[in-house]
């Protein structure tokens, strides 16, 4: 299952492992769910393809167009939080806090 996750989500091995439970089973979960969209998607590319009629690849265009929705573009830049930086950097470097490797 690991190994499942790791190919999917193009994670390395100790990514994966640290992932918290909970968050490994909703990943795993989801590669079917994931799986099976883009087969349909596949799949209704390949029939309407397949009829060859101009109508039926406009809605199918209209269809792709509708799902991909628009990009949400900030009003404004984000504020960075250096504070909150500075403090997940020092969490990263405290060897104490990471399992060992071997």
């Amino acid at each position: 299952m690991v190994h499942r996750v790791q190919a999917f989500y193009g994670l390395d091995h100790w990514t994966v492992i640290d992932t918290p439970i909970a968050a490994f089973w909703g990943l795993l979960r989801d590669i079917d769910r994931i799986s099976a969209e883009r087969d349909r998607r596949a799949l209704r590319l390949h029939l309407t393809a397949g009829r060859g009629d101009a109508a039926n690849v406009q809605d199918i265009q209209r269809a792709l167009m509708a799902e991909m929705g628009v990009p949400v573009l900030p009003d404004a830049p984000p504020e960075r939080d250096r504070a909150g930086l500075l403090a997940l950097k020092s969490m990263n470097t405290d060897p104490s806090a990471r399992a060992w490797r071997g």
